[in-house]
């Protein structure tokens, strides 16, 4: 079994819908974590990130324990809780996001990891998946130390989720820091929303031949509804979507991205397994909330057991 280190912060989730609340964990690294597990028994998850003594950290241990999360590299801190964060979707599904977690446990985690043990045990995984809000809670420093690390790894694949979310980058420099983790990745799960931003293109056309010059990658490039661009070795190749109406999009770029490194990993080829994570996506935004147990009809069809 495969074991795919997961970097980053899962926080405590409420979810408006109406004039109710209702709580959950969410985060995007730990919710791709949830749907990796899903998908294949030949990937075991090992979520990297720290937790408090409150009882959002608690419900975080036992969500982890009900879809097999390892949870040996989640250290406990007495004097920091989880974060935070709050969603509301509008009528298309769409979310808006409020966070509590500027002084959250797995921000420390994070600022800390290089100087610590931890680093060690993360880059002894078979492959390794960090994102762009990993990256954003973090210090300039500890970053840098990060990017450093990974990018002179000689272990499996490093796989990286752009994931931008432009209030945490207010006084950082976007552009390069993005640069820095695109070249310290193996693997690109990107969306043309944040890439344009990003790299300030103008349009998609322009955005392909940025990222075309990094010909040793494999860059996948997720663009709503419409087919799905795949770069390797400098080729394009588009795998179309089937179309659906989303009830929550929370959680649609992690899902992809979590059910992609389950099949890759257990060796799916990789247009196959684009093809199999979308449907997974398009399944997700169809119900409320961040995490979806995948029904059974959907897992019979593409989860990997034994050989592929």
């Amino acid at each position: 079994m495969r074991r795919i280190g997961i970097l980053g912060e899962a926080m405590g989730e409420l979810f408006t819908r109406g004039e109710q609340v209702e709580i959950g964990i969410g985060g995007d690294t730990f919710n791709a974590a949830v749907y990796l597990s899903q998908l294949s028994d030949r990937v075991q998850p090992v979520f990297f990130s720290a937790i408090g003594r409150d009882p959002f950290s608690a419900l975080l241990m036992t969500t982890c324990q009900r879809y097999g999360i390892q949870t040996d590299a989640i250290a406990v801190d007495d004097f920091r809780n989880i974060g935070l964060y709050s969603i509301v979707n509008d009528d298309q599904g769409e979310r808006a996001f409020h966070y509590w977690r500027s002084d959250s446990a797995a921000k420390e985690y994070l600022n800390t990891l290089v100087n610590s043990a931890r680093l060690a045990d993360w880059l002894a995984c078979d492959a390794l998946f960090f994102s762009g809000i990993t990256l954003a809670i973090m210090s300039v420093d500890a970053r840098s130390d990060l990017l450093d690390r990974v990018n002179r790894w000689q272990g499996g694949r490093v796989y990286f989720d752009d994931n931008f979310r432009p209030l945490l980058w207010q006084n950082d420099d976007v552009q390069l820091c993005y640069g820095d983790a695109i070249n310290a990745a193996d693997v690109l799960l990107l969306s043309v929303e944040d890439q344009l931003r990003i790299q300030q293109a103008t349009d998609k056309a322009e955005l392909l031949e940025i990222l075309a010059c990094y010909r040793d990658k494999i860059i996948i490039l997720r663009d709503g509804g419409n087919p799905i661009t795949v770069i390797q070795n400098g080729q394009l190749n588009h795998v179309v979507i089937e179309p659906v109406t989303p009830v929550d999009t929370t959680a649609a770029g992690d899902s992809f991205s979590g059910a992609f490194i389950a099949l890759f990993e257990s060796g799916v080829a990789l247009l196959k397994a684009i093809e199999q994570a979308a449907k997974v996506s398009a399944t997700v935004v169809q119900q409320p909330g961040a995490l979806v147990t995948l029904p059974e009809t959907l897992l019979n069809d593409i989860v990997v057991r034994g050989d592929v």
